[in-house]
């Protein structure tokens, strides 16, 4: 709507052309250690020195949302300033990498080496659908899956690829929920079934997988305990956890609107049975609870984060249980999709009470200052 057709767009004229200046003098260096230095300063540089950049009050931030977005408040900042800034950040992370990880790097491209301790880690770029790990090797998987299509990452990228590549990622393999790459939700839980089987396939046979996930989308959330399930995963129900967002993600575009769903939930997987009968429920009880919760919900008048979390407490072991039936999950997240639905204009009006709330605070607090 605002005009805005390539990613040079996202630039003003003449921090394009700086930011364009710098990056050529930058590859015709010679020294590579520090052409690799200061390509990574300018990576970081190009979320401060375009048009995303803007005002949040009284506080100056680069780009900040899930998506390409010119601000109202938009700022052009200095490239050579902002570039100055991301070298000083680089050196001080090197100096703290340094003290707390020191000489215990030692990067291999096999997995022998970290087996035999003349290495500690592999590093690698590549898909996790096919990994270079020999059966029942890993004690464990930490994951942290795609959510659905929350953040686009391979859309995203591009903003830095054509610059550092000339060229767009191609996303033929990216698991994602996307119309425009023609993935929905079926393509999006075979991918990551695609994924976990491998996961399985290296752990040992008393390993786990350990992952987080959200989503305000229920159906989502019972494609990747499917996923997990089809791979040969069973969903530990003592192993569910909600883990509240950390302060500095309340800050973040997701996390400013009001009664935005920002804590993770950290499942557990094991590879082998679970014996779990106290946990165990059928699909018209599993209804009644969630019938409870959402009255509780509307009695006390909580916003829809609160609701999210208490019935994903119980919707995560459910789907553990019933994963065999694909039927039985589908019929669970629709009807929780339902209650939702049915309570939406609740939810609303009250995200719109706080807003209103909040405006009237701020312009409080900033009339006591002026």
């Amino acid at each position: 709507n605002k005009g805005i057709k390539k990613f040079s767009d996202l630039f003003t004229k003449r921090n394009l052309f700086v930011l364009s200046l710098l990056y050529d003098r930058i590859h015709k260096l010679s020294d590579n250690e520090v052409k690799e230095f200061l390509l990574l300063a300018f990576n970081s540089s190009l979320k401060w020195a375009s048009r995303m950049s803007h005002l949040r009050g009284d506080i100056i931030e680069g780009w900040a949302m899930h998506a390409y977005w010119i601000y109202p408040k938009s700022l052009e900042l200095n490239v050579w300033e902002v570039f100055t800034r991301r070298c000083k950040a680089v050196v001080k992370g090197k100096h703290y990498s340094n003290k707390y990880i020191g000489g215990f790097f030692k990067q291999t491209d096999y997995f022998e080496d970290v087996k035999n301790g003349k290495a500690s880690c592999m590093i690698l770029n590549q898909s996790s659908e096919k990994l270079p790990i020999p059966d029942e090797e890993i004690d464990a998987v930490i994951t942290d899956p795609p959510y659905g299509g929350n953040v686009n990452y391979g859309e995203l990228s591009d903003y830095f690829l054509v610059w550092l590549r000339n060229e767009p990622m191609n996303k033929d393999r990216e698991i994602i929920i996307n119309k425009s790459q023609n993935k929905g939700l079926q393509e999006y839980e075979k991918g990551l079934e695609n994924v976990f089987r491998e996961c399985f396939r290296v752990l040992k046979r008393d390993g786990v997988m350990v992952l987080t996930f959200n989503s305000k989308d229920s159906r989502v959330v019972g494609s990747c305990i499917l996923a997990a399930s089809r791979a040969g995963f069973k969903l530990d129900p003592d192993g569910v956890f909600y883990q509240p967002p950390i302060k500095a993600y309340q800050t973040t575009f997701h996390g400013i609107f009001v009664d935005s769903f920002i804590g993770d939930f950290i499942l557990t997987f094991h590879k082998g049975n679970i014996v779990d009968s106290k946990n165990s429920m059928e699909l018209d009880a599993f209804k009644r609870k969630v019938d409870m919760i959402m009255d509780k919900i509307y009695q006390k008048q909580a916003p829809e984060r609160i609701a999210r979390e208490r019935i994903y407490d119980i919707l995560f072991p459910f789907l553990g249980l019933h994963a065999n039936d694909s039927n039985i999950c589908m019929l669970a997240t629709e009807y929780v999709e339902k209650r939702f639905k049915e309570l939406n204009k609740y939810f609303s009006s009250l995200r719109k009470k706080i807003e209103k709330e909040r405006r009237y605070n701020y312009t409080k607090t900033n009339h006591r200052r002026d």
